[in-house]
């Protein structure tokens, strides 16, 4: 397994960025709202809880390690943080079985926001996956963005390859997250050996994969004790169809259209003159986008897959 983002104790990559975030904090003049933006799984969430963690232990024992990006887990605020108890923290992020960040949400973080910050510090909101807010959230967030309270710090994780309001990001400072391959590497090669595997099964990732993407997909496997060490993506989908149970596991919910436009991506070459094949494929890629903008039912979206997967 992996550690969460909240208690991944060492920074991997984005130092310069991180950095630079250190010294915006320093200069009070400068923003105080910040929108981190780059695919999801590159590490922008673990950023955030470092950057917190320096912000937060700044006047306390075990201070953050600056110089090897290192949070001390004797550290009072880290544990805090860890226990979602820390006071002078609001975190949002997608609720279980929910589909949008609801605008109670934002009520509620409007309330920590007007209230007085413990011990007089600075006070932290942090939004995750705030893509996943619907248009009231959106818009209620947005007039809270407009007040200026140098004591309130806003960050804001974007998974870049879903929109959000440019008003909101008009109201941020943007840094833009790629990953580099030596850190991605860094980060798998932890991952591998913590989890005593040999390798990464490549039928599952593409050279656009995230280290995070990789990591959920076989923390999910062993969680569900399946065998992904010579499983196909094939192999894999007619698993899921015969483990009807899997359907509302979060993750299968949030990862289902990657796994069949995966599968496309992985089959096309061999089946691009197969005409039923690409029937059924143009017939699932429409339901894809249906099921992603309404959330639709996602056993219909896997039986029609069924009728391209029998047919292999």
């Amino acid at each position: 397994m992996f550690n969460k983002p909240y208690n991944q104790t060492k920074l991997i990559g984005f130092y310069e960025e991180f950095n630079l975030l250190k010294n915006l904090f320093r200069d009070k003049n400068k923003s105080n709202k910040f929108l981190f933006t780059g695919i999801k799984g590159i590490g922008k969430s673990t950023l955030a809880y470092h950057l917190i963690n320096y912000i937060f232990s700044f006047k306390e024992n075990y201070i953050y390690d600056d110089k090897n990006n290192i949070i001390n887990i004797k550290n009072r605020s880290y544990n805090l943080v860890s226990n979602n108890s820390h006071p002078n923290l609001f975190i949002i992020n997608i609720k279980e079985n929910k589909s949008f960040i609801d605008i109670s949400q934002i009520r509620e973080m409007n309330v920590f926001s007007n209230k007085s910050s413990f011990n007089n510090d600075t006070k932290i909101v942090l939004i995750d996956n705030v893509e996943l807010l619907n248009k009231s959230s959106s818009n209620s967030l947005l007039k809270i963005l407009e007040d200026d309270n140098p004591k309130l710090l806003f960050m804001l994780i974007h998974n870049s390859r879903k929109k959000i309001l440019e008003t909101i990001k008009s109201r941020c400072l943007k840094f833009n997250f790629k990953l580099n391959e030596k850190s991605k590497n860094e980060l798998l090669n932890i991952f591998i050996k913590s989890n005593k595997l040999l390798s990464l099964n490549e039928n599952f990732f593409t050279h656009y994969s995230s280290p995070g993407e990789l990591i959920n997909f076989y923390n999910f496997c062993i969680n569900n004790k399946i065998n992904y060490t010579n499983c196909s993506i094939e192999l894999f989908l007619k698993n899921l169809l015969n483990n009807k149970t899997l359907f509302n596991d979060p993750y299968i919910k949030d990862n289902i259209s990657n796994f069949i436009e995966l599968y496309f991506y992985k089959n096309f070459l061999k089946n691009k003159n197969n005409s039923k094949f690409n029937d059924l494929r143009n017939v699932i890629i429409r339901k894809i986008n249906l099921f992603k903008k309404f959330n639709l039912d996602i056993e219909s979206l896997l039986l029609d897959l069924n009728n391209v997967l029998v047919n292999e």
